[in-house]
């Protein structure tokens, strides 16, 4: 059974994938919004860093972990097994499995050659289901435009790559005027997608090597940042441990 657990503060689900396919089939066939965000170290940066960020966390249906990081350490430091979840392979996963024939998806985010690389990929694997796209670099005064496209489309499922946090601070924001049933932040899915990146070997996968093929994709983007998210998160794990140490022992 699901259940949510604090990851200093950071509610994380611990549903697996399998749980969360059928949740998410329920939801398109009842038409009920339905958030999907993820925590990983970038997240949990962000998550300390930008109120508006921790509140988008909060306000999601569930959040899944896509961190070999955390999910490691809930293992070993607190008793908690939990399935790492990452949007480029576990949503391919879903469509493979969904019980509705006619999915409706929208992609929204990235450039324009992008998107269309990633229609065409996708409507080969799967016929039956219908997409559509929209490019992630719109101006503020564009938005209810971009937004009316999304609700004439009358998607099942928006995805949404424009990158952290932007993307979830954008699904926040509309919110209430989406007609999309399941909205999930997707970071760069849509450049595996497309082939323009490949998905990390097997082998990685499995000795928690994917953020090392990240880097060999994208060096001059990732090593600054990744770098950059390991001192952030490091900090902010041993400000959050002697806070709670504090409250611990005043009690």
């Amino acid at each position: 059974m699901n259940r949510q657990i604090q990851f200093y503060s950071i509610p994380i689900d611990t549903i697996t994938g399998e749980k969360l396919f059928t949740v998410m089939d329920t939801q398109i066939r009842e038409k009920k919004p339905f958030s999907i965000f993820n925590i990983n170290v970038h997240a949990f940066n962000w998550y300390f860093r930008k109120d508006e960020f921790a509140s988008t966390i909060h306000s999601a249906d569930v959040v899944i972990c896509d961190s070999d990081v955390i999910r490691l350490f809930l293992r070993f430091f607190k008793r908690t097994p939990i399935e790492k979840l990452t949007g480029s392979r576990w949503v391919l996963e879903f469509f493979k499995v969904s019980q509705k024939q006619n999915l409706r998806v929208f992609l929204l985010g990235d450039e324009v050659i992008v998107l269309e690389k990633c229609k065409i990929n996708l409507q080969k694997q799967f016929p039956q289901f219908v997409f559509e796209f929209h490019h992630g670099f719109f101006p503020e005064n564009e938005e209810s435009e971009v937004l009316n496209k999304i609700n004439s489309f009358g998607a099942d499922i928006l995805l949404v790559g424009m990158g952290m946090p932007k993307q979830e601070l954008l699904l926040q924001k509309y919110h209430g005027s989406l007609n999309s049933t399941v909205r999930i932040p997707i970071g760069g899915a849509f450049r595996y997608w497309s082939g323009l990146h490949p998905q990390a070997p097997a082998i990685m996968l499995k000795l928690n090597l994917e953020w090392l093929h990240r880097i060999y994709l994208e060096p001059i983007r990732l090593t600054g940042r990744y770098v950059t998210d390991a001192f952030w998160f490091t900090l902010n794990l041993l400000l959050k441990s002697h806070q709670n140490s504090g409250r611990s022992a005043s009690k």
